[in-house]
Order: C-alpha cells, then sequence, then structure tokens
C-alpha cells in the first residue's frame, strides 16, 4: 500500500513546491484530475495495486524536481504498518496518466488482524505523508493532508442468535436454542473465540456426546478449528449448554486473504460444530455412527479498500 499512496500524492506535493519555486507566477499549478485503482496479481507473500494517475499540466513545458522526494507513514490502531520514501518527480506539458504497481507484503496481515480484533473489530487506519524539498544546502518540509478513516467489522456479532434451529439425525433431535459468541484472547500467533451454544435434545433417550468439533471456514481455507475439553451427555427433553472454544491460526490468514483479493474484497465464510455419536439401535440396524450438526452458521465479510480510497 505504501508506494500506491505515494503514487496518489506526488502530483498533490508538486503543487506545493511549486508554490515555492514559481514565484515569478509565471507558471500556472498543475491539477491532479483523476485516479484509479485496481488488483494486480496476489499470491499467498504479497500483493499487487495498480495505480493509474492522471495530471493535466497547463503549462507549455514540462519539468522536473530531482531535489524533491516523499516520505510515507501508516499506522494502523497505533501499530507502524508501513514507512518509506521515494524520490524524483516528472511531469510532461498536457495531459498524461502513469501507471504505478504496488507491492503490499502479506505478512503484516496478520499484524493488523491482531490490532484489529483486540479493538473490538475497529481499525483506525492514519497515513502521513511529506514532501521533502532540497534546494541550495537546505531542507524543507512539506506536510500533505493526513488520511484517517474506521474501519468496521461484526464477524461475530451476527452469529449470535436466540432462534430455534432444529436439526434431525437418524431418529434423534437436536435443537440449538441460542449461540453466543465473542472474541478471547488475542495473541501473536492465534486469536480465540469463546461461547456457548445452547441445545435440546428432542428424544426420549440421552445422547452421549464424546466431543463436539467447531470449524470456521473463510472461502473454503480452514481459518480455525475446536474441539470441546469433556464429554457430554445431553439428557431426554432438557436443554444442555455446550461451550465452545475456537481458536484462528494468524498463519491461516496468509492462505485467506488472498482469496479475499480475488473475489472481489468478498469472503463467504461459515462456523459449523458437529459430533460424532455412537449408537445401539434395534436390529436390523444395530451399532451406528452419526454425525450430529451442532451449529450451521454462514454469512458475508465484504471490505471496500480500494473504492474507499478513491472516495477519500
Amino acid at each position: 500500500m505504501l508506494k500506491l499512496l505515494i503514487g496518489l500524492v506526488v502530483f498533490v506535493l508538486v503543487l506545493l513546491i511549486a508554490g515555492v519555486v514559481l514565484a515569478a507566477n509565471w507558471l500556472e499549478s498543475p491539477e491532479l484530475v483523476e485516479t484509479r485503482h485496481t488488483w494486480g496479481n496476489v499470491t499467498r507473500d504479497s500483493t499487487e495495486v495498480v495505480t493509474e494517475v492522471v495530471v493535466d499540466n497547463p503549462n507549455r513545458l514540462g519539468f522536473s524536481s530531482r531535489n524533491v522526494s516523499v516520505e510515507v507513514d501508516i499506522h494502523g490502531n497505533d501499530v507502524l504498518l508501513g514507512e518509506g520514501e521515494r524520490q524524483g518527480i516528472n511531469l510532461p506539458e498536457g495531459r498524461s496518466s502513469r501507471q504505478l504497481v504496488t507491492e503490499i507484503d502479506n505478512n503484516q496481515v496478520p499484524l493488523w488482524w491482531e490490532s484489529h480484533i483486540a479493538n473490538q473489530e475497529m481499525s483506525t487506519i492514519e497515513i502521513a505523508v511529506t514532501g521533502v524539498v532540497s534546494a541550495m544546502g537546505r531542507q524543507v518540509r512539506v506536510p500533505a493532508p493526513d488520511y484517517t478513516r474506521t474501519l468496521r467489522t461484526d464477524l461475530l456479532d451476527e452469529a449470535n442468535s436466540n432462534r430455534p434451529e432444529v436439526f434431525e439425525v437418524g431418529g434423534y433431535e437436536v435443537t440449538v436454542k441460542e449461540r453466543m459468541f465473542t472474541w478471547g484472547e488475542v495473541g501473536s500467533e492465534a486469536t480465540e473465540i469463546t461461547g456457548t451454544v445452547l441445545v435440546n435434545n428432542g428424544t426420549p433417550v440421552p445422547i452421549p456426546v464424546p466431543e463436539i468439533d467447531f470449524m470456521m471456514v473463510m472461502n473454503g481455507v480452514s481459518l480455525a478449528n475446536g474441539t470441546t475439553d469433556n464429554q457430554l451427555v445431553m439428557p431426554p427433553g432438557e436443554d444442555t449448554e455446550v461451550p465452545v472454544r475456537i481458536l484462528i491460526e494468524h498463519s491461516a490468514l496468509l492462505d485467506w486473504w488472498p482469496t479475499h483479493i480475488r473475489s472481489g474484497e468478498r469472503t463467504e465464510y461459515e462456523i459449523t460444530a458437529e459430533a460424532e455419536v455412537s449408537v445401539s439401535l434395534p436390529d436390523p440396524v444395530g451399532n451406528q455412527t452419526l454425525l450430529i450438526p451442532f451449529l450451521e452458521y454462514s454469512d458475508q465479510l465484504a471490505t471496500d479498500i480500494l473504492r474507499e480510497l478513491n472516495d477519500g
């Protein structure tokens, strides 16, 4: 994202620099008229952003500045995500466009995720851009307006529900009456999801449940999994509170991120839970192993990073 931002502001900084150099008022200020951004190639390691910048120089001559550099600092929730510098600006006369390719280091994605979840699924993105002009042995720093915006997601809030869902498998009936999730411990390697699922055994016999397996899948990538610690026995006709603990491995985010970008910044995700139960049924059925679902929830996560940069 670093070089992308440099490409967007580099011509704006020329306007500030021209105000110092062109004091004689015989040149007009260039104008940035349009910017377009698209995603380029994306792999597990990096993501390309292709930016086309259109600028109008109304003067009858082009000019270049070899003594101008641009410094950029990018912060997300007070975490430094990137910094860098670019030197040299060339501007021909008339209207022209340039295409810039920015390579994003995908290793930054887990760092952003950690801060985003720890801040209740909110991020404040701050981008500070400064032009540096060196002339006659002196250096003048010209700050550009900062870019700040708030990014908010609701991955877990939408998953919480008290709407009953009935599952019937092999003569067994289980009703999920309520589900409640919350973010637990957030570490550098993994993020924890904790909660409870309230289920009712609608069959006339107890259902022994050795363990319940939980999974979170995003765009087909297994992002998290978890298993209950203790065996449960669901009494007939009664409610049972099932504890939930799911761990999202941050390394898996590097597999998910490319799918999110390739899908137009959209992710289809689902949280599921099922138990493998061994039951003994009358002949001729006999002993059977059944997979009983306890939870099936799906939704979509949508972001519009490039569009919002355009609007900003």
